[in-house]
């Protein structure tokens, strides 16, 4: 009996301590009129987001999202007092995230509690959060072009050489292959296995990634020099949180498989086809793959929903897919969910188009299945819930208020963006190009042989045909086009460093190969003619006035409501700053943020001192 009574009491504060972890998590940072901001909100958001301040130092860091997440939260405030909130789209795009939702706590609920976390596998995440890799990679389409490309590797091909082919369907675009940071957390588990394992200037793939094939080049890997005991105590928390998520992904196929067991939606095909026709038409659509510039996946834009809409006029309503139950899908209802939902099609071609839509329904009619298994097991009374749909519906109405604000301010002239590029073309410099012949080999004897040979008159553009492995310009008897200095490393710097017609060389390059080359000319910095960057000046400007019409505005509303903040909770909450320029998913929703991206409030100076003043 006696230890009856002790197991009881050991269970009980067992979920007593849960249950205050569990409030902890949701404990209040800041309030602004009835909206406000939690611990967990706060800490998710600045962790999964890109890096969007730069201060050098994480308090600051923290200071300034914290600033813009209550400016975020102050404009949602004005958008319900404006009934923003009852708008269609706005409900239709609430509603399409709370199932989002519902999805994710019946994962957490069902899958979650079979994840274990070994120490092994958190010293090793934490080795990783400490180091930055840099890749280049480029994917293809089909198996077909993967199963081609890994055997032009396999053959020794070069990288750079077999992803211009494959992305640029030119093999002098080697030098525009793509190159990135990666940190550890942003890839998916599979694939930073193989990245974090490599070794310089190995390559690794294919790795299929939503029906694309991706293979990445180790360029370079940095890591900081010293660890200790007590940083990786700080980190762990945010460590095992990042290697939980990659866990739980990994479980949800075999989840989603039951779930979907005995369910059974009927598309007619003639309505598929409808739906398709009508999609060509209104994207304008061709039978074949023409333009190589689209994404491969992309939402449809707003524009071509109204052509689309109004395309289908006279059947909107009628039943497009037939659930087992005797539920009914609208072509209407189709179209809401591709235009508020994370669906995206792939428009390159109709085939293309096809093969996308018919995926981009099964998603539907899963997430549909799990957030209806979710509403029977009252998941939508949870608090995860409840604080998701907040937390989205607070970002979509204080963009919505923003855009309705901008929609209604000036508009720029001609005139006023030629002026604003004449007081910041200073900004807007051209890089130094230079222009070489060259030759580059692998061995360093030969380079030497080489430089002797052309020392002693022997004919460059001969020799550059012979010998030099950089097949762009070896044609061309190794004169290149002009490029930007940074394009090929130490080369382009040293040559920059030249004089015009002086032989120079032999330069080690970050390939471990040997350039010999001449300086045939060069481009000092210079302002871009306003022309060539007009799109760009205009972008610029436009921020620059939106910035300051939302800033006035801000100020003309804020006295009117009391913001609270919790200090002691603020200066105790330990984050890590992960944002590197890339987006962390989330884990079921292909294309979809795992937290709204937060709006920076970097120009609105007045803003930022006016919190900044409430946190001294």
């Amino acid at each position: 009996m006696k230890q009856k009574l002790i197991l009881c009491l050991i269970l009980i504060l067992a979920c007593f301590c849960a249950k205050k972890e569990r409030d902890k998590k949701y404990e209040t940072l800041a309030t602004l009129g009835e909206q406000k901001i939690t611990r967990d909100e706060f800490q998710n958001r600045f962790e999964f987001t890109p890096k969007i301040y730069h201060y050098g130092n994480d308090e600051a860091n923290k200071k300034h999202f914290f600033a813009s997440l209550l400016h975020e939260k102050l404009m949602a405030q004005l958008a319900r007092e404006e009934q923003l909130d009852s708008l269609k789209n706005i409900q239709l795009m609430s509603e399409q995230l709370k199932k989002e939702a519902l999805v994710e706590a019946l994962f957490e609920q069902e899958v979650a509690q079979k994840i274990q976390i070994s120490e092994k596998e958190l010293r090793q995440g934490y080795i990783r959060s400490k180091q930055e890799l840099e890749i280049k990679y480029f994917m293809v389409a089909s198996a077909e072009e993967a199963e081609i490309c890994q055997d032009q590797l396999a053959k020794g091909e070069a990288f750079e050489n077999v992803a211009a082919l494959h992305l640029f369907h030119n093999p002098a675009w080697a030098d525009s292959v793509p190159n990135r940071k990666l940190k550890w957390g942003e890839a998916l588990p599979e694939i930073e296995d193989s990245l974090f394992t490599m070794q310089q200037n190995e390559y690794a793939g294919p790795f299929k990634v939503d029906n694309e094939f991706f293979f990445f080049k180790l360029v370079n890997k940095k890591s900081e020099v010293f660890f200790t005991e007590a940083d990786y105590n700080y980190w762990r928390p945010s460590i095992e949180k990042r290697i939980s998520r990659h866990k739980k992904s990994v479980l949800f196929g075999e989840f989603l498989q039951n779930v979907m067991h005995g369910t059974k939606v009927t598309v007619p095909r003639e309505k598929f086809n409808h739906l398709c026709e009508e999609i060509e038409m209104a994207l304008e659509i061709k039978n074949t793959e023409t333009e190589k510039n689209i994404p491969n996946a992309q939402n449809v834009a707003e524009k071509d929903f109204i052509n689309l809409q109004e395309r289908l006029k006279g059947n909107l309503d009628e039943p497009f897919a037939i659930f087992s139950n005797g539920k009914t899908w609208s072509y209407r209802t189709v179209l809401n969910k591709l235009k508020y939902g994370p669906y995206p099609l792939n428009t390159k071609s109709s085939k293309n188009l096809r093969s996308s839509l018919n995926r981009a329904l099964r998603f539907m009619f899963e997430v549909e299945a799990l957030a209806e298994e979710a509403q029977k097991k009252k998941l939508d009374q949870s608090q995860y819930v409840k604080e998701e749909t907040r937390i989205w519906q607070d970002h979509i109405l204080a963009s919505a208020l923003r855009q309705s604000i901008l929609d209604s301010a000036y508009r720029p002239t001609e005139e006023d963006y030629q002026t604003f590029y004449e007081k910041n073309k200073k900004f807007y410099l051209a890089p130094a190009m230079v222009k070489i012949q060259e030759i580059l080999v692998d061995d360093s004897t030969l380079a030497q042989q080489l430089l002797k040979r052309l020392k002693n008159g022997e004919d460059f553009a001969r020799l550059a045909k012979k010998y030099s492995k950089r097949a762009l310009s070896a044609k061309n008897g190794g004169i290149s086009g002009y490029f930007a200095v940074s394009a090929l490393g130490k080369v382009g710097q040293s040559a920059f460093r030249s004089e015009i017609g002086k032989l120079d060389g032999p330069v080690k390059t970050e390939e471990n190969q040997y350039s010999i080359f001449k300086l045939l000319d060069k481009k000092e910095r210079q302002p871009q003619p306003y022309q060539d960057i007009k799109d760009e000046i205009q972008k610029a400007y436009q921020t620059q006035q939106m910035n300051k019409i939302l800033e006035n505005f801000v100020q003309s509303k804020v006295n009117a409501y009391q913001i609270k903040i919790n200090r002691a909770l603020f200066d105790s909450l330990n984050v890590i700053d992960h944002g590197s320029g890339m987006f962390v998913l989330k884990q079921h929703f292909p294309g979809r943020t795992a937290v709204p991206l937060v709006h920076p409030t970097d120009t609105q100076k007045s803003w930022y001192n006016f919190i900044l003043q409430k946190l001294q």
